[in-house]
């Protein structure tokens, strides 16, 4: 069972607002939420979310995503009117997948957006894709196939 990519991003808001993250902008969370796909793709073999991901410019984005919290601009998301919709929306997700997620934010938002950006630039599903195409989940797989997403892992 895949999940929205709306969906996830709201856990990864929530989160990292609970692990006192304050710089997760729209540009940030675009770069998690492409890690969290490609560690679900290598991993568990099967896509987190059905959206596709796009190579723009600055990296990978989900463009539903980006659109939602674009009048953020290059702000840090989060209104606390968010907690307990993005609290409700975790019961829809199953234990093992909130696990994973928390993991990978945990470990993605101590970095900076520039830092992920430049990570994105280095790996193959970005730059082996035409700008504004789809970045195929396909493409992705065989890359964290052969290179963990969590360095070290």
């Amino acid at each position: 069972m895949s999940y929205s990519a709306k969906n996830v991003a709201k856990l990864v808001l929530l989160f990292s607002h609970e692990q006192l993250v304050s710089d997760m902008t729209n540009l940030k969370l675009q770069k998690v939420l492409y890690y969290i796909q490609a560690y679900f793709l290598s991993v568990k073999n099967k896509p987190c979310f059905d959206d596709e991901i796009y190579a723009w410019k600055l990296g990978p984005v989900v463009q539903s995503v980006y659109y939602e919290y674009y009048p953020f601009v290059n702000n840090t998301i989060w209104d606390d009117k968010f907690t307990e919709e993005c609290q409700s929306i975790e019961k829809c997700f199953s234990y093992i997948d909130l696990t994973i997620i928390r993991k990978l934010v945990n470990y993605f938002a101590k970095k900076s957006a520039f830092e992920l950006v430049n990570r994105t630039h280095e790996e193959d599903p970005w730059r082996a894709t035409e700008q504004s195409c789809v970045i195929t989940c396909d493409k992705i797989k065989a890359y964290y196939d052969e290179n963990p997403v969590i360095k070290g892992e």
